[in-house]
């Protein structure tokens, strides 16, 4: 999580209610986006295929996923 959003600043459980509502958020929209559309949208700058963007979201979720899960069972 990045410092210009001030999470150092904000309690942990209120980040992770964020983070869970934003994920599911993200898996609802995931889940609504029929797989041979998403072939066909481009998004962003780079006119990106969303279809790779969700993959690549979910790879980059898990390691986040981890830590959160360290943190919980350290306490």
């Amino acid at each position: 999580m990045g410092p210009m959003q001030f999470y150092n600043e904000v309690p942990w459980a209120e980040l992770l209610t964020l983070w869970r509502a934003y994920n599911h958020h993200l898996a609802h929209i995931m889940r609504k986006t029929p797989r041979r559309r998403s072939a066909s949208l481009r998004l962003g700058p780079m006119n990106d295929d969303p279809g790779i963007l969700m993959e690549d979201y979910v790879v980059h979720l898990k390691p986040h996923w981890e830590k959160i899960r360290e943190r919980i069972a350290s306490r």
